[in-house]
């Protein structure tokens, strides 16, 4: 390390912008101090303790300065935005396309509001389809007049961290502009109208390569060949890129080394066959696989790549050797300056750990095994890669793929042809050059399609992925440290057999089960119910789960949740009535095979028409029903369950309700769907029957906080020391009603709303 000063300072600038983002420099920087003072005698550290102390200070000042600044910006629009609308100037360097909306990545962004200019990072514009005005895509100045909408943090667990993503994307607001149009607006500077053109450039080949894709290749394998040789992940579909995240092979679709050497080596191969100084072909190469780098996204993975792959090229012209841990340490310096948030992004994170993995490996391989058969090297260098990603995977997708490392020995060597022959195909296919395109196109397609095919059988094997939860902070250490003592004792005792060992036994302690709490977590789903309880037993059980205003709750909500949580099934899942905001969750969970042990609903259910379909599909998984009468009791492990409900005419009066009972730790939940004060009338005697006054209740507002339920007779009634209320954002119903929550508030009940704070977990030990 004491001969790699890039990796140190690197490390140092990830310890300041941590420090600065998590408030511990008051730990950090006494250490580093300390350190520094140990290490001064030594001629040799003595510069290189001062370069570290100084970069650690520099990524502390960056980061806090950084989102010192993002606050202060937002702030002061949403100051700005309540008086005047804001109008956006910028130019797009980004499109994305949706199933009924473009989307558009805006740079050198100005914000325009009355006599205020301010310059802010990138924004998104969404444009509905139908709607849409800009016709010339990246490149383009455009001017949209609008509100802006900052990102949000994750409301559920397991949830989609908008905020995060954003900001380590480089992204501060979007934007659905009311009105949005070019601008021709003169007098810009060179530089900027040089980097328009780049973007024009680059856009119209992708545009070109994606049309002449979709008229060789079928749908898939175009969307394919298109997210991997273009960057366009949008083609390829969700399903597909769900697969493929299953699979543990998503890499692939991310534009990452090995694409950018891949690029490199063609372009200086072909330029080899000219007369071209050594020099030349050097800049030329580099330039163009900074330009792919840009034009296909500009992602963290693919910049570092660029920046590592230029590097090499300098090396070799001035006659150096090539360290690969030093260029990439000086790769994240230059990315953690530009953009210091980029540090909390799972693609930064991922490429830097798989880079690091890659290289020591082959270090590691170079001082200890050169004798070593090439096939063996390849096993120690990839299951190297497993392990030093495996905890990123854990702590953010919570699910491992087991067989992946065999996967991608069959998988990464396929990614050649399919970039190589799909590039050279579609530019030849824009020159018009007709059937040497079509040929290598089609073979790229080929390709294509043997990786999908893959994909979607390796997930028919067993086990081929275990949900195993986010994991707690300490384990992911007390794996860390145990790798790290792993590598050392096989690094002296030069047996490589040790880390192949690991490969092996860490998906078998994958398979160890976790310790369960008894829980239960009242999940923002939007203008709906979703209600998850959890026991120490290990089982799972669901009370409704749909919305009406958030799109795709089962596949966005529900299931990440429950991943998050570790579990792999859901045992018994109870439906209060077939209303869209109580049930198209689990439908949707249904259509995509989602296991499930039993449907639980009141028995009155079958006079609701919606019914039949939902009775199809139970059948079409081979899910039992089992309809529940008012007054039943029974025993779920060590829940105790006491349904209620009445017949009627009206939906929401048919609901089922719940009372669930935690009967050693003394909790109860009220669970009563939508019924209105007329049915909550209708129960008050038989809930006085089944209260008991010794149970801490909980009780889920009815109706969502309706003023037409909630009576006052029946918070008396059961008690409650505290209300859940579960309703959406400018829902059109007014939920929660004023009439409701004063009510409440009479009766000294707490009170609240999923919409204001998120999702809402109890623990019941």
């Amino acid at each position: 390390m004491e001969k790699r000063p890039f990796v140190w300072m690197f490390l140092a600038c990830a310890a300041g912008i941590l420090a600065g983002h998590t408030s511990l420099p008051v730990l950090l920087l006494p250490g580093l101090g300390v350190s520094g003072l140990l290490l001064y005698k030594k001629r040799k550290l003595r510069y290189l303790v001062l370069a570290i102390v100084t970069v650690f200070v520099v990524g502390f000042l960056r980061e806090y300065g950084h989102d010192a600044r993002l606050r202060g910006l937002q702030e002061r629009l949403c100051r700005q935005e309540n008086t005047d609308k804001l109008k956006i100037q910028g130019l797009i360097i980004q499109t994305k396309e949706g199933e009924k909306s473009y989307q558009y990545r805006v740079h050198h962004c100005r914000v325009l509001a009355g006599t205020t200019v301010l310059s802010i990072p990138d924004i998104i514009l969404y444009q509905s389809k139908q709607n849409s005005v800009i016709p010339k895509g990246e490149g383009t100045f455009v001017q949209a007049e609008g509100c802006l909408r900052f990102p949000e943090r994750a409301r559920n667990d397991g949830g989609f961290d908008e905020r995060k993503y954003d900001y380590g994307a480089g992204i501060f607001a979007s934007m659905f502009p009311e009105r949005v149009e070019e601008e021709k607006a003169p007098g810009r500077s060179v530089c900027l109208e040089m980097e328009a053109a780049v973007y024009r450039f680059a856009w119209r080949i992708k545009s070109d390569c994606r049309l002449f894709y979709n008229n060789v290749l079928g749908t898939k394998e175009a969307g394919m060949v298109s997210a991997v040789c273009l960057g366009t992940k949008e083609a390829v579909g969700a399903s597909m890129e769900e697969t493929f995240r299953a699979t543990g092979i998503s890499h692939v679709l991310a534009i990452s080394g090995v694409h950018i050497s891949i690029i490199g080596f063609m372009v200086l191969s072909l330029l080899g066959k000219g007369n071209f100084s050594l020099n030349i072909q050097f800049i030329i190469g580099f330039l163009a696989v900074l330009l792919f780098a840009i034009g296909t996204g500009g992602t963290g993975s693919a910049l570092r790549a660029a920046i590592m792959f230029g590097v090499y090229l300098g090396s070799v012209a001035i006659g150096r050797s090539y360290d690969g841990l030093s260029a990439m340490a000086l790769a994240g310096l230059i990315l953690l300056f530009w953009e210091p948030n980029q540090l909390y992004s799972l693609s930064f994170q991922f490429s830097f750990a798989a880079v690091t993995g890659v290289f020591g490996a082959k270090e590691w391989i170079l001082h200890k095994y050169r004798t070593l058969h090439p096939l063996l090297q390849t096993l120690i260098i990839s299951g190297t890669l497993y392990l030093v990603t495996l905890p990123l995977i854990w702590w953010y997708q919570w699910q491992v793929a087991l067989y992946s490392l065999l996967l991608n020995l069959v998988v990464i060597p396929l990614v050649t042809p399919l970039l190589g022959f799909g590039l050279v195909g579609g530019v030849l296919g824009i020159l018009e050059v007709p059937v040497i395109s079509n040929f290598l196109v089609h073979f790229s397609g080929g390709a294509a399609f043997l990786i999908a095919w893959l994909a979607e059988h390796y997930l028919c094997l067993p086990g081929s992925c275990i949900v195993i939860g986010h994991p707690p902070l300490w384990e992911l250490w007390l794996y860390l440290v145990a790798l790290v003592m792993a590598y050392m004792i096989s690094y002296y005792r030069k047996n490589f057999m040790i880390i192949l060992g690991m490969v092996v036994f860490i998906p078998a302690a994958a398979l160890i089960p976790h310790q369960n709490r008894n829980q239960v977590t009242f999940l923002d789903v939007g203008q709906g119910d979703g209600i998850v309880m959890e026991t120490k037993e290990g089982s799972t059980f669901v009370v409704d789960g749909g919305s009406s205003d958030e799109k795709e709750v089962g596949i966005h909500i529900l299931k990440p949740f429950l991943t998050y949580h570790g579990k792999k099934r859901v045992d018994v899942w109870f439906v209060s009535h077939l209303d869209e905001d109580h049930v198209s969750g689990l439908l949707e969970l249904m259509e995509k095979k989602y296991p499930i042990g039993r449907l639980c609903f009141l028995d009155t259910v079958e006079a609701d028409p919606r019914f039949r379909q939902v009775c199809q599909l139970a059948g079409k998984r081979k899910i039992p029903i089992s309809f529940l009468k008012d007054g039943q009791q029974f025993v779920l492990g060590q829940l105790q369950i006491t349904v209620l409900g009445r017949k009627s005419e009206d939906v929401n009066d048919s609901s089922l309700a719940l009372l669930v009972r935690f009967p050693k730790e003394k909790k109860a939940f009220w669970l009563g769907g939508d019924m209105s004060m007329e049915v909550e009338g209708q129960l008050i005697d038989e809930i006085k029957g089944i209260r008991d006054e010794k149970d801490t209740l909980i009780m889920k507002a009815n109706h969502h906080g309706s003023n037409g339920s909630n009576s006052t007779e029946l918070i008396e009634t059961l008690h409650p020391q505290g209300i859940v209320i579960s309703c959406g954002k400018h829902n059109r119903y007014g939920h929660p009603g004023k009439e409701a929550t004063a009510r409440m508030k009479k009766a000294g009940i707490p009170y609240v709303v999923t919409m204001d704070s998120g999702q809402v977990r109890l623990g019941c030990d």
